[in-house]
């Protein structure tokens, strides 16, 4: 029980951090069940980009932050530590005695692995390709991830801010909306394998396709200090297209062209990093959206109809071609347009 409680909880914190999802693991401690899942959605969010400054202002206390939540489900297995040593041995032992458990260090390497995958499925990576980069090429993933990090953690200039429920200090890049991007301009100007390591995307685009609507004007003009970093991106993900290009496939030794990758990384990237993101904020005016066109008569069915095609939209799971809608869709087209309107224009909040 304890060895599966751990993994549940590492795996379930990586995708919170990951995803960008806030579910506070803290005192609030009723929002999860013993395996991980999700049961109290009032105090969950998922926010457009990593806003880890983000901490809820709940009266008597601030919640945790993003950055937190793997160190508070560390600590929720640490309890079970405990408490499983107590039903075997009849004597409950002091919570720091635990410290240093098999069973953490175990959730350590669980959080890394599944972080890790993560990010790469992020990127667009398929299982073989994901799998390959994790157990072969760990040292290019990790100098890919160290700057990958340095972007994504950046933020703009100035103090918290003051929000609605809490405070923040608003991410600087979008990385969602960047590594949509990439694929589909490295396929557009690569007529050929040869040119793939050194045609980069000009610096200027780079930084124009990676700033957040947080982003000052000044912050968002290029400077000597982000050219570095921007050619450093560009080889760190380049080389990772290049390495998994040389896996062998399944039918034998004959290994993927760049474009093929590519076109792959493409086709996952754009459903996965999608403009339409359910964030808190979106999700707010959809309600009252809803809420209104119930009111001026429209149907029960026909608003649950419209929230299944609002899941299916937001989910930005590769693997969905298509919605299978009825009629009622065409009825509540107008309303489709305006919710999906409000998803992006809400896509980088919190």
């Amino acid at each position: 029980m304890l060895r599966l409680l751990s993994k549940d909880f590492a795996e379930f914190a990586a995708k919170l951090e990951m995803d960008y999802i806030f579910a506070w693991l803290d005192w609030d401690g009723d929002n999860v069940l013993a395996n991980a899942g999700i049961i109290d959605y009032g105090s969950v969010r998922q926010f457009g980009i990593r806003h880890d400054s983000y901490r809820y202002d709940d009266v008597e206390r601030f919640s945790t932050n993003l950055n937190e939540q793997k160190i508070k489900a560390r600590e929720i297995v640490q309890v079970f530590c405990q408490l499983v040593d107590y039903l075997r041995t009849g004597i409950k032992k002091p919570l720091k005695s635990f410290n240093k458990h098999q069973v953490l260090k175990d959730f350590d390497h669980a959080f890394a692995q599944a972080r890790c995958d993560r990010l790469l499925y992020r990127v667009g990576f398929s299982k073989p390709q994901r799998e390959y980069l994790q157990k072969r090429q760990k040292s290019a993933f990790n100098r890919f991830d160290k700057i990958f990090s340095y972007f994504e953690k950046a933020k703009v200039r100035g103090p918290q801010q003051k929000v609605p429920d809490g405070t923040n200090l608003p991410a600087l890049y979008n990385m969602r909306r960047l590594l949509a991007y990439l694929p589909k301009t490295y396929l557009a100007f690569l007529p050929s394998n040869t040119d793939f390591k050194s045609k980069n995307i000009p610096e200027r685009d780079f930084l124009k396709q990676a700033v957040s609507r947080f982003a000052n004007r000044q912050e968002s003009t290029l400077k000597e200090k982000h050219l570095k970093k921007i050619r450093q991106f560009q080889s760190c993900y380049k080389n990772l297209i290049h390495l998994v290009s040389k896996v062998p496939t399944r039918r034998g030794t004959k290994t993927e062209s760049i474009q093929t990758v590519l076109s792959g990384l493409n086709e996952r990237s754009q459903k996965i990093n999608a403009d339409t993101r359910l964030t808190g904020n979106s999700l707010i005016q959809i309600v009252d959206v809803l809420v209104q066109a119930q009111r001026a008569g429209l149907s029960y069915g026909d608003i649950q109809e419209t929230i299944d095609h609002l899941v299916f939209e937001v989910s930005h799971l590769p693997e969905n071609h298509s919605y299978s809608s009825t009629d009622s869709l065409a009825r509540t087209s107008d309303l489709v347009r305006k919710i999906k309107q409000l998803l992006k224009t809400h896509t980088e909040d919190i």
